[in-house]
């Protein structure tokens, strides 16, 4: 959206139909949806033990395999494969949109339409750095069990 918006300003209303944005909302929760029923299936072959008290206010995968008394293996790998294809794929499409952006920002003659256009970007660009930020601060740092 933001790349269309400062590439191809006079585009926009042309590339940005609402049946493209339709088709983008409709894919992006069919992936959500699948994602989870797979993640949900794999926790739901798992068996737990006698101790069921979850130490945690928000209950996600890694609490639950910690209480399973069965082979985790297989929930593990693709809880840590999913979990790359989500983040790598999305970073990788907004590293290069902004590519594509920043290219075309410092392409622009006129100073006012470059400021202008670093205003538009910036905003979100702050809140993508801080939201993957935070993600590779929290679960890149090794366990206690490791440290």
């Amino acid at each position: 959206d933001r790349y269309v918006a400062i590439c191809n300003p006079l585009l926009y209303s042309v590339v940005m139909s609402k049946k493209l944005c339709t088709i983008l909302v409709t894919s992006v929760y069919f992936y959500g949806f699948v994602s989870s029923v797979v993640q949900t299936a794999l926790t739901f072959t798992l068996s737990f033990c006698s101790s069921n008290v979850i130490d945690h206010f928000y209950c996600n995968d890694p609490p639950l395999l910690s209480l399973s008394c069965s082979d985790t293996r297989p929930k593990e790998i693709q809880l840590l494969v999913l979990s790359g294809i989500n983040l790598s794929s999305s970073l990788l499409t907004i590293i290069v949109s902004y590519v594509y952006i920043l290219c075309t920002i410092f392409g622009k003659h006129s100073s006012g339409k470059k400021h202008r256009a670093f205003s538009t970007c910036a905003s979100h660009l702050t809140a993508v750095i801080i939201f993957y930020g935070t993600l590779f601060f929290m679960y890149l740092k090794p366990s206690s069990t490791h440290a």
